[in-house]
């Protein structure tokens, strides 16, 4: 499975090098993405509405209510509801994995959030790497303490994450 953030390229070069497999957009981004296109009168309104789509138990559900939400908004929100409506059957392609997982696989946080501590403990040795091996030693060894460390772990699922 890949999560994405809908990036059309992605999910091209996917279906070319990993065809069938199963593509999740980010729920985050998705709603970012029509948060963004709403008046700010109607954003609390339509946050509520979205969280009711993705608390959704099946995609059957989900997409019930997205239909829902696009009905009563479009005529004041159309540029809202089109965003919504844009690719929505991608981001109900974790209802089809164990419902542990679900908060894992159904938004690319937590994968940003890794990439944004590389980021820091890699900006304060910004200038005194001997070179680019040296920098790469160092984002290496740090990806690897991410791995070892990531929530799904070769004993199973921690809880803590």
């Amino acid at each position: 499975m890949a999560i994405t953030d809908d990036n059309g390229a992605i999910k091209n070069a996917l279906q070319i090098f990993y065809p069938g497999l199963s593509v999740q957009n980010c729920i985050v981004h998705k709603m970012r993405n029509v948060l963004k296109r709403t008046r700010h009168k109607n954003k609390p309104a339509i946050g509520e509405d979205l969280k009711t789509i993705f608390a959704s138990r099946t995609k059957k559900e989900a997409m019930d209510k997205a239909k829902a939400v696009v009905k009563k908004w479009y005529m004041s929100e159309p540029k809202a509801m089109e965003a919504l409506r844009f690719n929505i059957e991608y981001c109900f392609t974790y209802l089809a994995f164990p419902e542990i997982l679900w908060t894992k696989l159904r938004t690319t946080n937590l994968l940003e959030r890794e990439f944004r501590e590389l980021r820091r403990r890699m900006k304060v040795f910004d200038n005194t790497f001997q070179n680019d091996e040296s920098a790469n030693r160092y984002a290496n060894t740090i990806i690897n303490y991410l791995n070892q460390n990531y929530p799904f772990s070769k004993g199973g699922l921690h809880t803590n994450v």
